[in-house]
């Protein structure tokens, strides 16, 4: 009697966790999204009002880019830090032949910082 009792509410604790991670999934991607607009206008109101004579159509893509990227660079690091660590739920999650797919995205990241930081003084 008791351990069917337990089994109910651990199937129930079970259901409401999910329910709880898919809400906090959403609440993170509508997060996400509002805060890299929201540096970026900040960025661009505020580091720009510093000096009268600056004029940059290009400068709010860096500073998004410029999130973009530290923020992935962190988020990598931390993966195979955690993966080296032999944390087990991440241990499969990237095997070493798929490693590379993270650094060609770094590397595409990498080069469209480049590639905005050269067009804003052409």
């Amino acid at each position: 009697m008791w351990s069917n009792a337990r089994k109910a509410e651990y199937d129930d604790d079970l259901v409401a966790a999910a329910a709880a991670r898919d809400r906090q999934k959403y609440v993170a991607s509508v997060g996400l999204f509002v805060f890299a607009i929201t540096l970026t206008l900040i960025a661009t109101d505020w580091w720009m009002s510093l000096e009268e004579a600056f004029a940059s159509s290009m400068f709010p893509v860096i500073t998004f880019d410029n999130a973009a990227l530290t923020a992935y660079c962190t988020g990598v690091l931390t993966l195979l830090y955690l993966k080296s660590k032999g944390d087990p739920r991440f241990v499969n999650l990237f095997p070493s032949s798929e490693q590379i797919h993270l650094g060609s995205l770094m590397l595409a990241f990498t080069l469209a910082w480049t590639y905005f930081n050269f067009s804003q003084y052409s």
